[in-house]
């Protein structure tokens, strides 16, 4: 039987492992791109874009919008992935990381330490 492993991250974290996960670049044999087009689709399930409030517009910035669009991408989504799942995004991760193609910012940072990856200071 398989390991699995229960990640819990902020939509906006998925949202960022999803957009990491599809950039076929990253990839160097068609296995791992097969298992990470397969995990991309079960992120897309897990993000639920059609759920995503209307983003409001930059020059009419209601509060209201801007807090419901904040509760939307905090909101905690919990995960089960395979193990070879979870190396997937580990592989994924580093790659970009050596390279220099993660940004530090929160979404980022909760997704690098969720994998074992978070940077030592």
């Amino acid at each position: 039987m398989a390991t699995e492993h229960s990640i819990d991250l902020a939509r906006q974290s998925w949202r960022h492992l999803r957009g990491y996960v599809s950039d076929p670049s990253t990839y160097t044999d068609t296995a791992m791109l097969f298992r990470a087009s397969q995990l991309a689709c079960k992120l897309d399930e897990l993000i639920d874009e059609k759920s995503m409030p209307v983003p409001p517009d930059p020059e009419d910035v209601h509060p209201v919008e801007l807090e419901a669009l904040n509760a939307w991408g905090d909101a905690r989504l919990d995960m089960v992935l395979t193990e070879k799942q979870r190396d997937c995004c580990k592989q994924v991760l580093t790659s970009r990381t050596k390279s220099g193609k993660v940004q530090p910012h929160k979404y980022t940072l909760e997704l690098l330490e969720a994998f074992g990856l978070a940077p030592t200071d």
